[in-house]
């Protein structure tokens, strides 16, 4: 994109942070003074704002802009910067303190890339032109961007006034970032006492502290740190500070942790055996599931075995007049126990077998059918829910006739099938019923 020579006065950062990769943005030769933010906009940390090269040069910007206000509010939101190149060399940067708190934002950074933009020279004042940006942060030189305001109508006369970098009273209280533990104490003891709260995750300062004896420091001030009822001198509180953690108070965490975590595996555990009948059902739709249940041989695999409550004539006219009808016709044989079992058998051992040679089933719940009065059935499902478990095959199709919730099913197994199972509302109609039964039966190969 080429806006050269267009006499822009004001850049917005959104005209270059574009949610994706470009070539370049050539802006070079205009009148650029500020970059502002007139949308309010925020870099979004989670976006990958890709490659690109912004051509700033030969414009009128004599300052960095202010970080925080143009939406990097810290140094990590400014890895969206850091894969696309910036050239804002020719303008007529102006090395002041309005620079400092600029650089400073940028120096934890520093010891890690390298980038031209930090080479750009100072245009002024006079005493600092030719200096590159980079070299105010290496040594104590950023005490040498002031600005001089010897002159001016609120400074008195006779008076050389001038403002050098300090820091907001709010973030001295947290103390000095490590990351700036590369700057000469003196940098922040130009105006007053730092003061500060003190814990122990300022230990670093101590051995840093002690450079602020050097002849660099000119004024008195000091670091010191707040205490119940006065201030403290920092090193000296610092190095009285007791950061270890006692023994009993080990213990107490030790244990504490111990028991949480026991908890916590109680817990764990006490709902994993709640859902255990779930889980059973879960873990057999997986590969390992599969791979661990044995696979019969002896499956008739073209019989439906269905199990209902006989004395529900409702259900019983469904199964001969619609159902069986519609199994046939599809190529399945059916298996009735109220009509199939040879008569004077033992019923439960032969239907229990029956079971475990059929493929597939065909559950009618109703109110009636776990009832405890109700042994056939019940002794039913319990064949018809192991053999289903135990071979992959075979497939299990609920058709929940009075429209129970799990809530309402005394039996865990059957309360598993109808959270995680194949199940289908009676209401849910004829062809409903139908259709379920063919994806479900046709879907295996035969």
């Amino acid at each position: 994109m080429n806006l050269r020579n267009n006499s822009i006065s004001t850049l917005d950062v959104t005209d270059f942070m574009i949610t994706r990769s470009f070539c370049q943005i050539d802006i070079s030769y205009n009148r650029v003074e500020s970059i502002v933010n007139s949308n309010n906009w925020t870099v979004d940390k989670k976006n990958n704002y890709g490659t690109g090269f912004y051509n700033g040069t030969y414009n009128q910007l004599k300052y960095l802009p202010d970080w925080n206000k143009i939406g990097f509010p810290n140094l990590i939101s400014l890895n969206a910067m850091m894969y696309r190149g910036y050239d804002i060399r020719h303008n007529p940067i102006y090395c002041d303190c309005n620079l400092a708190q600029s650089l400073v934002f940028f120096s934890p950074i520093l010891a890690l890339i390298d980038r031209d933009y930090f080479y750009v020279k100072c245009n002024g004042p006079k005493a600092l032109t030719g200096q590159k940006l980079r070299s105010f942060l290496e040594g104590n030189r950023i005490t040498q961007l002031v600005c001089n305001y010897t002159g001016v109508a609120l400074c008195p006369s006779q008076c050389a006034c001038v403002k050098e970098l300090s820091l907001p009273r709010k973030a001295q209280l947290n103390g000095i970032p490590k990351e700036l533990s590369f700057l000469h104490p003196c940098v922040f003891l130009q105006e007053d006492n730092f003061v500060m709260n003190c814990t122990c995750s300022l230990e670093w300062m101590i051995e840093w502290l002690s450079l602020d004896v050097s002849s660099e420091c000119q004024r008195n001030f000091e670091f010191k740190c707040l205490t119940k009822n006065n201030t403290e001198p920092a090193r000296t509180y610092l190095q009285n500070i007791d950061c270890n953690v006692h023994t009993s108070d080990s213990i107490y965490l030790t244990l504490t942790s111990m028991c949480l975590a026991l908890l916590v595996l109680l817990l764990f555990l006490t709902a994993t055996w709640k859902r255990k009948c779930e889980i059973r059902l879960l873990i057999r739709e997986t590969k390992l599931g599969k791979l661990l249940r044995s696979r019969v041989t002896l499956d008739q695999d073209r019989v439906v075995f269905i199990s209902f409550d006989g004395s529900n004539h409702c259900i019983h006219s469904f199964i001969f007049q619609k159902l069986e009808p519609f199994l046939v016709t599809n190529g399945f044989h059916v298996f009735i126990p109220s009509r199939d079992l040879a008569v004077g058998s033992v019923r439960s051992e032969e239907a229990a077998w029956q079971i475990s040679v059929s493929r597939y089933y065909i559950t009618f719940l109703s109110l009636s059918y776990l009832d405890e009065d109700v042994f056939e059935t019940r002794s039913e499902w319990r064949y018809i829910w192991n053999g289903y478990l135990s071979d992959n095959r075979k497939e299990l199709l609920v058709l929940n006739y009075d429209l129970l919730k799990p809530s309402d099913v005394p039996c865990s197994k059957m309360r598993a099938v109808l959270r995680a199972g194949n199940v289908v509302d009676f209401d849910a109609g004829e062809n409903t019923i139908l259709s379920k039964i063919v994806k479900l039966f046709h879907t295996l190969s035969f």
